[in-house]
């Protein structure tokens, strides 16, 4: 694999050309490097480290360059990169955390050609299984500005690892510095019928009790292409409602709508169930107007 270009090269140096690699190569090595559960390396970040990498990705979504210097400037490939999207190109660049293991603080893949002020996140990467693929489909399909990936399993560290949960982690430090006003954010997480038995195949919500034109659009197309769907309207599947999500509260606060998807597991084990079912939300997005 051709080595990225360091974030933090001084100005005026040359940057040799760096092949773009594949979006599921990215992710899948990111995986590999960071904390997994059993890891006890993994720490919460000290707010100077979260603040430093979350100006970083701003830093690059608004100039398209970034100076981290725990992180390489990764171009990627996205699937079916000779496609354009509304007759403009992809220019996709991911932030990837050296190290192995990586402290743990995260993928970030910016579109710096956006169409859309759609985030993408995924909270729970390995432990709520495919849901990083699920993620990457999703991106790849809309003309999302940003995808976000926790960069440890939620248990490493004993349980410190929970994203979606702590607002000491980077990835809260990263939501919290970009997400502004009139964004969508769209959070992907799995359940098991195990434990859920009676909520269907995806249960939506924007963690409020009112749901929004976007979210009611959203189930009704689920519905049509044969997903049992359960939307939190203040009672119904509330256990898997995000009432308690960080990023949610912290979307809310600054105007921004936040959607949350919990995925069966046989949902996510289907690989064709899976890619529908993301083709369907990246469709639904873009008829609201999001994606």
């Amino acid at each position: 694999m051709t080595v990225a270009t360091a974030c933090g090269q001084r100005a005026g140096e040359t940057q040799p050309e760096v092949r773009p690699e594949k979006l599921s190569s990215v992710v899948s090595r990111v995986i590999k490097a960071s904390p997994d559960r059993e890891s006890s390396s993994y720490a919460p970040p000290s707010p100077a480290v979260g603040q430093a990498i979350a100006a970083g990705v701003s830093e690059l979504m608004n100039t398209g360059r970034a100076s981290l210097e725990s992180y390489d400037q990764v171009p990627v490939e996205l699937p079916n990169a000779g496609q354009q999207r509304d007759g403009r190109s992809d220019s996709v660049v991911a932030l990837v955390e050296r190290g192995h293991p990586t402290a743990g603080n995260g993928l970030y893949i910016v579109r710096r050609a956006p169409t859309s002020q759609l985030v993408v996140q995924i909270p729970h990467p390995v432990a709520d299984r495919y849901s990083e693929y699920m993620g990457t489909q999703l991106f790849a399909q809309s003309s999302a500005r940003l995808f976000m990936m926790a960069g440890a399993h939620r248990n490493a560290g004993d349980d410190s690892a929970d994203v979606a949960h702590r607002s000491d982690s980077t990835f809260a430090a990263v939501n919290d510095a970009v997400v502004q006003k009139g964004m969508t954010v769209v959070q992907i997480h799995g359940f098991s019928s195990d434990n859920h038995d009676d909520f269907g195949d995806v249960v939506l919500s924007n963690s409020v009790a009112e749901p929004s034109p976007t979210l009611r659009r959203l189930a009704s197309d689920l519905e049509d292409e044969g997903f049992d769907t359960c939307t939190y309207d203040g009672k119904k599947c509330k256990a898997l409602a995000a009432t308690t999500n960080v990023q949610a509260v912290a979307a809310r606060a600054r105007g921004a709508e936040f959607i949350h998807i919990e995925v069966n597991q046989k949902v996510r084990k289907d690989r064709s169930e899976r890619r529908l079912l993301m083709r369907t939300i990246a469709a639904s997005l873009r008829a609201s107007g999001v994606g």
